[in-house]
């Protein structure tokens, strides 16, 4: 179910490096973020989905159907960009502003080398602004 808007809308937010090995049944992502699924809303937008899309179409080309049935069983936040203090370069702020913009309960991601900014760390309680640009 894609939802282009819900406000209310609470969970955890899925990167493109978790929305990828999900897609593989029976893979500990898939059987985790299934459990999960059954106590939360699983999020994510579109940047996320084009950027695992890529990934799976360049590396796993066979695994692009799995993926794409993956994705379109989560719910889906509109894409929204806004300033990050300037903390992150703007093709690194879709999912952290996706985020932020769904509210959600946490951000899962895969990359190896992500370290949040110090001020990332409790976005959920202290940066609970509003998106300022929407693109």
């Amino acid at each position: 179910m894609h939802s282009e808007s819900h406000p209310s809308l609470a969970g955890p937010f899925l990167d493109a490096n978790i929305l990828l090995p999900s897609s593989f049944p029976g893979s500990l992502p898939a059987d985790l973020l299934g459990e999960l699924k059954k106590h939360a809303v699983l999020l994510t937008n579109a940047s996320a989905k084009t950027g695992a899309e890529r990934n799976v179409g360049t590396k796993m080309p066979e695994r692009l159907a799995a993926c794409q049935e993956f994705a379109s069983a989560v719910e889906w936040v509109p894409l929204q960009l806004f300033d990050l203090d300037g903390k992150l370069a703007e093709k690194d702020r879709p999912i952290p502003c996706g985020a932020i913009a769904a509210r959600a309960d946490c951000l899962l991601t895969g990359d190896k080398g992500f370290r949040p900014p110090g001020w990332l760390h409790d976005w959920r309680r202290e940066n609970r602004q509003r998106p300022v640009a929407a693109r």
